[in-house]
């Protein structure tokens, strides 16, 4: 008899435990919205902020009236913030900093402004505050929270705060030693304008940026339009 009040006891316990298991399982509310799990954050959440790194060289290969530039290359910084439209949109708004530099071809001095004609070594140097905004449209639609592959078309706008021509002289008795240097141009446009497309795979990929506007003033050749490069996009947190 003792055995059978033993069992049933053990029966009786577990079979209450079972029902008190279930009614907490029940009572629980549980979340629905997995963004608020995570924080909200993340590539394909609906605001990320990250920053875009940008190096490229110039080609005149679209504009024949630009100046003959034996080479010219372009550094950028851009802080920018995706807000989430769908799966397949989003716009984007940034600001940056950039630094363009050209060293002109000498055999064709009598084409640039105010240049000296025994002038050699010549080089203009621009420091830039820009400003972009546009859109993005994501080509695989199930890429978990990361940015994926995406094409990113922007219009921006430039202010150039800084620009300098320098360059040597080659009548003087100690032509190395003579540097010529022109700071804060007069005949130099403070405000630039054009057009900005990244083709991106993840956080690495290439662009292509295009200015509609000219740096010289009153001048029918240009410098270079058309700058390409590669694009790295930085964020240290990883997600998953």
């Amino acid at each position: 008899m003792k055995l059978k009040y033993k069992i049933k006891t053990i029966a009786l316990l577990l079979i209450c435990n079972v029902c008190l298991s279930q009614e907490i399982i029940i009572a629980e509310n549980p979340i629905k919205d997995l963004e608020y799990v995570s924080g909200g954050t993340g590539p394909n959440k609906k605001k990320f902020n990250y920053s875009d790194l940008n190096f490229g060289a110039t080609t005149n290969i679209v504009n024949t009236t630009s100046l003959p530039v034996q080479f010219g290359h372009y550094l950028s910084f851009q802080r920018i913030t995706k807000r989430k439209l769908n799966e397949l949109l989003a716009i984007n708004i940034g600001l940056g900093i950039n630094n363009y530099h050209y060293y002109l071809n000498e055999s064709f001095k009598d084409q640039m402004p105010n240049i000296s004609s025994e002038a050699n070594k010549i080089k203009y140097r621009f420091f830039n505050f820009e400003g972009l905004f546009g859109m993005q449209i994501h080509f695989d639609l199930k890429r978990g929270n990361q940015m994926g592959k995406y094409l990113s078309l922007n219009g921006y706008g430039e202010w150039l705060p800084l620009n300098k021509l320098s360059y040597k002289l080659s009548n003087t008795t100690d032509a190395e030693s003579t540097k010529i240097v022109h700071k804060r141009l007069n005949y130099i446009e403070p405000l630039q304008y054009g057009f900005i497309a990244k083709l991106m795979i993840k956080k690495i990929g290439i662009f292509a940026k295009y200015r509609f506007s000219s740096i010289f003033n009153n001048s029918l050749n240009e410098l270079p339009r058309l700058t390409l490069g590669f694009n790295s996009t930085i964020y240290f947190t990883k997600y998953g």
